[in-house]
């Protein structure tokens, strides 16, 4: 949790922690079945099967609750992120793979991107903090294997790398079942990984 950049009181018990992510569950269901107009915190208290005032205890209303469901599925990716490099083969070709299956294991199943939004500064800020802790992870995994890449700017072009795995998969998903190219989850991967190595190993 970036407590810098999402502002609300954070739990300090085991118990509130797992009352947070029930009422965290629950926004995101009552947004994915109502969308933004009808997300309200009567719904997300029913959803959750707790009182209205438990949830105003610790959100000051439906956009800090919202910026608070941004910041878990945030930190869900950069752990993830973080989990898949670790567990990368030992190459070029591994780190990005890790890369782009990460993102994908993210935000193919993920309903929320058509929904939400950064509704304050706070949040802007945290999404952010996300684009350069996801950076600063795959810089830091694929550094040793920078003499793999063919391009004459080795850093830059992972740089870009990065941005443009990151870039396609959300936007993929914020459309939603909207999404024409045809293409499966699977698919997608592997036509981005291709398109990845095959720009990196340009030489």
């Amino acid at each position: 949790m970036n407590s810098k950049a999402v502002s609300y009181r954070p739990p300090q018990q085991d118990r509130s922690r797992r009352a947070l992510q029930k009422v965290l569950g629950a926004a995101e269901s009552v947004l994915v079945a109502k969308g933004f107009d009808d997300f309200t915190m009567t719904a997300v208290a029913e959803r959750a099967d707790v009182s209205v005032g438990a949830i105003y205890r610790r959100f000051e209303g439906k956009d800090q609750l919202l910026d608070a469901v941004w910041d878990s599925l945030l930190a869900k990716m950069e752990s993830d992120l973080a989990a898949a490099l670790d567990r990368a083969e030992s190459s070029l070709a591994g780190v990005v793979s890790a890369l782009v299956r990460a993102s994908v294991a993210d935000l193919s199943g993920n309903k929320l991107f058509p929904y939400l939004y950064a509704p304050s500064f706070a949040l802007t800020t945290r999404v952010h903090d996300a684009i350069s802790t996801r950076r600063r992870l795959f810089l830091a995994a694929v550094s040793p294997h920078l003499g793999e890449v063919g391009r004459a700017e080795p850093q830059v072009a992972v740089v870009m790398v990065q941005a443009m795995v990151t870039g396609s998969c959300v936007h993929r998903a914020s459309q939603g079942a909207g999404v024409e190219d045809g293409l499966t989850w699977e698919q997608f991967a592997q036509q981005l990984e291709e398109l990845a190595m095959a720009y990196l190993l340009q030489g």
